[in-house]
């Protein structure tokens, strides 16, 4: 069974301390949207990173994040 949706699972997405506030982590999710366009994004985050994914439009889904392009 399936819901229709194709959705890709990102386990880490990590900017070295030094290079974070330079948006390399907004391109990056970017870049998964620039690929996969039609597509939802399941990310696992750390507590600490939570409200920054809430600010690039993910919502929280229990266990993780979730952001769709549909």
């Amino acid at each position: 069974m399936t819901d229709g949706w194709i959705t890709l699972y990102v386990m880490e997405l990590l900017v070295d301390a030094r290079y974070r506030g330079r948006g390399i982590g907004q391109m990056l999710l970017d870049i998964c949207h620039y690929l996969y366009p039609h597509t939802r994004i399941e990310l696992l985050s750390m507590e600490t990173s939570q409200s920054y994914y809430r600010t690039h439009g993910f919502r929280f889904i229990g266990e993780g994040f979730r952001k769709s392009y549909m």
